[in-house]
């Protein structure tokens, strides 16, 4: 295919480093997020919450795409997640307190579920037949 199609394929995979990048952070804040100076004093039920209802957010953005995708378009809705993502990401970074940590989780949880299920749609979308397999592969690479 032309270099052009690499490189829509290409950033289009990169969407799945947002699942990666939000892992690889927020697995070490936990004992942060606990610590009574300097953190938000959470117990143990509210960290398990705070990592649990981003896979939750995931499911729902995942499962609401075909419908925005549909509406806006593969490109808009990639930005819509990607929108979805650093307003998620700001809000939980700016957070002052447990529920606005959770609303900030759980925006991001959406904006990852939704672009990890558009990706693949797109590349598909714009891949010529014959290498539509190994460029769709590129978003879970």
């Amino acid at each position: 295919p032309r270099l052009y199609v690499y490189v829509l394929a290409a950033f289009a995979a990169l969407n799945s480093v947002n699942l990666g990048y939000d892992i690889g952070v927020n697995s070490s804040v936990g004992y942060h997020l606990q610590e009574e100076q300097g953190g938000l004093g959470l117990n143990d039920v509210q960290l398990e919450m705070f990592f649990g209802v981003f896979g939750l957010a995931a499911i729902l953005g995942a499962l609401s795409a075909h419908k925005i995708s549909d509406a806006l378009g593969r490109r808009k809705a990639f930005a819509a997640a990607a929108i979805g993502f650093v307003v998620g990401v700001s809000w939980t970074a700016l957070a002052d307190g447990y529920p606005s940590l959770m609303v900030g989780r759980f925006v991001t949880g959406i904006g990852v579920g939704f672009g990890l299920a558009i990706d693949p749609v797109y590349i598909a979308e714009v891949s010529p037949p014959q290498f539509r397999g190994q460029l769709v592969t590129w978003s879970e690479t």
